[in-house]
């Protein structure tokens, strides 16, 4: 293979899903170069200049890297062949082969770009009959990271070890690799048993199937609980009594009370039975889509809690049931309703639809206040990424309504969302002279806003009864309260505020009580919090619906908050880059945030920590420890802030963050009274100099939740720009060196490639103080 190794963009799927299958296809010398590739280049090259309509099989190469392309299409656009360019297609009927099409497409890309000078789009066809164009940026990253992995692995030329993977089944070292397992006496030959199990064992010292069945029931194996020890143990031992018989041996296991079906009640008249409904997935597996049983006239066996929560349920279920009634007659009755539910253009008094929003000159925060008071029954949206003001401004235009006249609402998913707005609402109302008689319905102590003479109410009708003799100018509560057909029409405008995770049911439903509605939020934050699953589009927030999947709210359809007051440029830079479409900017005076002392934790911006881990799902005691070791070398730094004064990090300055609470619970025993330690839902809105994000899985295997959730661009967007100055990624390389289970995924794990590869990376050695 040696130190600098020609490789085929087709290897790079391959060594993603088994670097076994690469080294064996060149061990047996599966890898054609010589005359014959640079034939079938030149004849690629021949074809494409004179401007054939379609290219297949494809060759180009540069000498170190040769791309293979089953159809490049022509297509319009000026390049250097002329006013035609080309393009990959990449079809498949499955999604795993559509998302190794496309990665063997982006390592390849590099050489159809460098001949025609242009890079296009690669055209997705999959088994659906749609087609669709994937943007290259969406996976540049994760293929450079995954072709410099690759590129260090055929230098090594070391034999992997034949672990059996999913992309076993299509693979011609199938039947060697398992005769190697079976000569072996692997502990993969254990029916059942997971990579994770596996790696577990063998760190205890125990390798092969009859180690495990041979081991008594003192063993301990840390990270297996001792049934699932005795359960494979168990098996281990069937196999192989089988192996001396000739024939399968069998054992009934005893039913366990509290566990599976034994879960289901006893049998009583009037059971409507138990179901599992059940849909092809992408990847070609199954999706469970719904899981249900119930009985009649038994309601407690079938609702989750009884009391308030079901009342709230029929209250939201009546509003929107209300909104139907409407039906054709909604646009009369509730314009503003309409224009959000048909994605309409907002609508202002004296202003000319379809036009930029934002006057040459103007704020964004100026262009909000100005736009509140015009609103004509319709919407507008405030787009606010983290540091950009965006409850500044929400406080301010409210001030600015309440002084011309109209009754207010501000509403949110939770009442803590709602006291934080009511609470900049009365520090602007106060900078302005104002006083503002504010009334908030809550449901439990702790949650009401900390403001001076504010109406505390825990029951809706107090509310009503408040409106009713038009006591209040502003009202602050959630979906719940604003939902109830006694408070339709009775507010001028309703504020949402965190309109990225308040769902488009809720929003419909309560914005009943308003002629206008103004939306706060940002998508690219934290969005709803879902439970279930559901048709595509229920699930979308408010902001993701009007959006239609846009990161930035279009200049004609709301105004989007551009510059950050908290991140350094190097933070900000890199966030505008990867999820605000190069749209955002730090404040000048962030500019001088920095951490001081030696490094490699001086200064600004993004750091890489890799710690090797197997076997770890949602915590990693390698990752705590290390987190436990940066964070005792941070605190105690010189700390320049936005003022330009000095001083000395403290705990309080140092966040450090996980995705899972089973991380979380870690950290926090390794860390000393004091340190600030959560999850990402946690932190949002907050800040701190350094953050520490560790992401604690091993391996895509490894996740219990999908790669959807560990690699979620909103969550990496708010742990990053949790931080002032400094951004500490501590993760294992392993969980971005394998093959993305879909097109998603794909994307979401190229964001963090782009970290990666962006961020200055310190041996986990150089942690300590």
């Amino acid at each position: 293979m040696g130190a600098n190794p020609i490789w085929q963009a087709e290897e790079l799927a391959r060594f993603l899903h088994c670097p076994r299958r690469v080294y064996l296809d060149r061990r047996a010398g599966r890898h054609p170069a010589g005359p014959e590739l640079a034939a079938r280049a030149a004849e690629t090259r021949a074809r494409l200049q004179a401007g054939a309509a379609v290219v297949e099989e494809a060759v180009l190469t540069d000498g170190r890297l040769t791309a293979r392309f089953p159809c490049l299409e022509r297509e319009a656009g000026a390049s250097r062949l002329g006013s035609f360019r080309y393009r990959p297609r990449v079809a498949a009927a499955d999604g795993r082969d559509l998302v190794d099409g496309l990665l063997t497409a982006l390592a390849g890309l590099p050489l159809l770009t460098a001949l025609q000078g242009a890079e296009p789009a690669i055209r997705l066809a999959g088994a659906g009959g749609g087609e669709v164009d994937f943007d290259p940026a969406r996976g540049r990253a994760f293929v450079h990271w995954a072709r410099q992995r690759l590129e260090a692995f055929l230098a090594a030329g070391e034999e992997p070890y034949p672990h059996p993977v999913a992309a076993c089944a299509a693979c011609p070292w199938q039947a060697a690799c398992r005769a190697r397992r079976e000569g072996d006496d692997h502990l993969s030959l254990v029916a059942g048993i997971r990579p994770r199990q596996i790696r577990l064992l063998e760190v205890a010292g125990i390798r092969t199937v009859a180690g495990l069945a041979a081991s008594g029931p003192e063993t301990r194996v840390p990270g297996l609980g001792r049934a699932t020890l005795e359960r494979l143990r168990l098996q281990a031992r069937l196999q192989l009594e089988a192996r001396r018989r000739g024939s399968p041996v069998t054992v009934v296991l005893p039913a366990e009370p509290g566990r599976g079906l034994a879960r289901l009640p006893a049998p009583a008249p009037g059971d409507l039975g138990a179901g599992v409904e059940e849909q092809p997935g992408a990847d070609g597996g199954v999706r469970v889509t719904a899981v249900w049983w119930g009985r009649l006239n038994a309601p407690a066996q079938v609702s989750r809690t009884a009391g308030e929560e079901g009342h709230l349920f029929r209250v939201l279920a009546e509003a929107l049931a209300g909104l139907a009634a409407a039906g054709g007659d909604l646009a009369r009755r509730h314009p503003a309703l309409w224009a959000v539910l048909t994605r309409q253009e907002p609508r202002f008094r004296g202003l000319v639809p379809g036009q930029p929003l934002l006057q040459p000159g103007e704020s964004p925060q100026a262009a909000a206040r100005r736009l509140a008071l015009l609103l004509d029954h319709s919407y507008l949206v405030v787009q606010g990424p983290p540091g950009t003001g965006k409850t500044w401004t929400g406080a301010a235009l409210v001030v600015d309504l309440l002084r011309a006249g109209r009754r207010v609402g501000v509403m949110a998913h939770s009442h803590q969302v709602v006291a934080h707005l009511l609470e900049g609402v009365a520090a602007a109302a106060a900078g302005a002279g104002l006083s503002v008689p504010m009334l908030q319905k809550v449901s439990g102590p702790g949650q009401a806003a900390r403001v001076p003479d504010l109406q505390v109410v825990t029951a809706a009708r107090r509310v009503e009864r408040a409106l009713r003799d038009r006591q209040p100018v502003l009202v602050g509560g959630t979906a719940w309260l604003f939902a109830r057909r006694a408070l339709t029409g009775k507010l001028d405008v309703l504020v949402m505020d965190e309109a990225g995770q308040l769902s488009l049911a809720d929003a419909l439903a309560a914005g009943q009580a308003a002629d206008a509605l103004i939306l706060l939020g940002d998508p690219r934050q934290l969005n709803q919090p879902v439970q279930g699953s559901h048709p595509p589009g229920a699930a979308v927030s408010v902001l993701e619906h009007l959006l239609e999947g846009r990161p930035i709210v279009p200049p004609e359809r709301g105004i989007f908050l551009d510059e950050s007051r908290r991140l350094h440029p190097d933070l900000a830079g890199f966030l505008s880059r990867w999820v605000y479409e190069g749209r955002l900017r730090a404040h000048p005076a962030c500019a001088g945030q920095a951490v001081g002392g030696g490094k490699p934790w001086a200064g600004t911006g993004l750091r890489f920590v890799p710690v090797a881990h197997h076997g770890r799902r949602t915590a990693s005691p390698e990752e705590g420890e290390v987190v436990a070791r940066l964070w005792q070398a941070l605190v105690g730094r010189p700390w320049r802030g936005r003022s330009g004064r000095l001083r000395r990090l403290g705990p309080e300055d140092v966040l450090v963050v996980a995705p899972f609470n089973a991380q979380v619970t870690l950290l926090q025993h390794l860390l000393p009274p004091g340190a600030r330690v959560g999850t990402v839902d946690k932190f949002q809105g907050q800040e701190a100099p350094v953050v520490l994000y560790s992401l604690a899985a091993s391996s895509l295997e490894d996740l219990p939740r999908g790669a959807e959730f560990l690699f979620s661009l909103n969550r990496l967007n708010v742990a990053v720009s949790r931080a002032q100055a400094l951004a500490v990624l501590v993760a294992n390389p392993g969980l971005l060196t394998a093959a993305p289970p879909g097109l998603e995924a794909l994307a979401l794990m190229n964001t963090v490639a782009a970290l990666v590869l962006e961020a200055t990376v310190v041996p986990p050695e150089a942690t300590g103080p």
